[in-house]
């Protein structure tokens, strides 16, 4: 199921396959979407047994913001299906949970571990989290924190995780929405950016988050005085230097080869859709029709952060992804966002008010 584009001749020093749930939106009123929800959560369990991963992100908005007495019943509802998987799950809340009643509910599930401001570890990686949503120009849902709250969440956790040995490259960032800057980032105010400060200082393996009900990848690579911008959306690749030097390449551009400080940047089609760029000891391969994204870098030359945005149940699906690091500093990211044509994830686009875009805004 997952593809191998590391090293075959070193030995995997860790390794850890999750899956990625987000926005169920449980609700009775006023129509029930429990039947919808019964086959979504069976093909999860189903999911979660083929791959034998590690542990279930799970991040937020659980409910359809009810009153508490339904909002209990809906988080028991979500809870009891992904609890009976049999996995750990890491859990936080989203903008339309109170977060009080969440921690509750993963407090009567043996599985489910509530991490926000906290840390847990699978497969060698440490996940730390925010939850909910900072201040917003949307104030209706309960699930809103001051910045100061969330910037103390995340350096909790980060924290903790250096405590077990962790860095950067081997961290997973959970929020609900998504960080500030993130090019799929575009409806109304919702975006975090103590979130984005956070992940520019400790640059995480991956980011990962929902909310806004429609899919995104980028990677963003660093290395001596320039950064690396992949818009995987646009097809562009945006060059950052220390001294203020900026430049934009297409695709297009890439395919003829160009060199950056004397690096070279290659594009190549593959086969079956999608496109590789490879720059030697970092490599990207992205078929956006599938959703699938895979990186490979090596961090004696790179670092690397991935920002993932998974489409939401309003489509139905879900996402799972691997990572693993090999012994000589080699490191692997596969993102497999689990959408086929029949299920198209809604683009994220540029979204004002009155356009289909921004009311599918969460």
């Amino acid at each position: 199921m997952f593809e191998d584009y590391g090293p075959k001749d070193q030995d995997v020093t860790k390794d850890v396959k999750m899956l990625f749930v987000t926005d169920v939106h449980v609700r009775d009123r006023p129509v029930s979407n429990r039947k919808e929800l019964e086959t979504y959560f069976q093909d999860i369990d189903d999911k979660a047994k083929e791959l034998e991963v590690d542990a279930i992100v799970t991040a937020g908005d659980y409910t359809d913001y009810d009153t508490p007495f339904w909002e209990g019943k809906h988080l028991d509802f979500a809870f009891e299906k992904l609890n009976a998987v049999g996995k750990p799950v890491y859990a936080i809340h989203g903008n339309h949970d109170r977060m009080e009643n969440v921690v509750k509910a993963c407090d009567r599930f043996d599985n489910i571990d509530y991490v926000v401001g906290d840390h847990r570890k699978a497969g060698g990686y440490s996940f730390v989290a925010m939850g909910g949503e900072g201040p917003t120009d949307h104030p209706h849902t309960p699930g809103h924190h001051d910045n100061d709250i969330i910037r103390g969440w995340l350096d909790d956790g980060y924290k903790l995780a250096k405590d077990s040995g962790s860095t950067g490259k081997d961290t997973i960032v959970i929020s609900h929405a998504p960080p500030k800057g993130t090019g799929y980032q575009r409806f109304r105010n919702n975006y975090e950016s103590e979130l984005r400060a956070f992940t520019d200082e400790i640059r995480p393996l991956l980011s990962v988050s929902g909310h806004t009900h429609a899919y995104g990848c980028e990677v963003r690579a660093y290395k001596d005085d320039f950064e690396l911008f992949f818009d995987l959306d646009r097809k562009e690749v945006k060059l950052k230097k220390e001294n203020g030097y900026r430049r934009t390449l297409d695709y297009e551009q890439l395919e003829n080869g160009v060199k950056i400080d004397g690096e070279e940047i290659k594009l190549t089609k593959m086969d079956g859709g999608g496109y590789c760029i490879d720059m030697g000891s970092l490599q990207i391969r992205e078929n956006r029709r599938e959703r699938e994204t895979h990186v490979t870098f090596n961090e004696r030359e790179w670092e690397t952060t991935t920002y993932l945005n998974q489409n939401a149940l309003k489509k139905g699906v879900f996402g799972y992804m691997r990572a693993r690091e090999y012994d000589s500093g080699t490191h692997q990211l596969d993102i497999y966002g689990n959408v086929s044509p029949e299920t198209e994830a809604i683009e994220a686009i540029d979204g004002d008010e009155g356009d289909p875009a921004y009311e599918l805004w969460g």
